[in-house]
């Protein structure tokens, strides 16, 4: 999940929602948190984690490139509806949604 890099997030402002593949951790983490857990809203599917962000939404995957990358934009991309997100992923993927941006 990138939790240093939601927990420095956080500790500068930042508002984010947080999951992980393996959820039975993630509310610890927050709670763990202390102070900083106010800023982060923990989800534990997909659908709630794209539900908990605001628009135009701005998605950080810290997962390895390649096939896993590919399987989770594949998993999240039903989710969003066209426009109000910002896409960032590896600028090779076919995809052309919409109102969609990537790097």
């Amino acid at each position: 999940m990138g939790s240093a890099l939601a927990l420095n997030l956080a500790e500068h402002g930042f508002q984010m929602a947080v999951t992980n593949r393996e959820t039975s951790w993630i509310g610890s983490f927050v709670k763990e948190a202390g102070a900083l857990g106010a800023s982060l809203a923990a989800t534990e599917t997909l659908a709630d984690f794209v539900a908990a962000l605001k628009t135009p939404r701005t998605i950080l995957f810290m997962i390895p490139s390649g096939a896993p990358m590919d399987a989770m934009i594949e998993a999240v991309l039903p989710l969003l509806e066209d426009g109000g997100t910002d896409y960032s992923s590896r600028a090779r993927l076919p995809y052309s949604c919409s109102g969609l941006q990537r790097v």
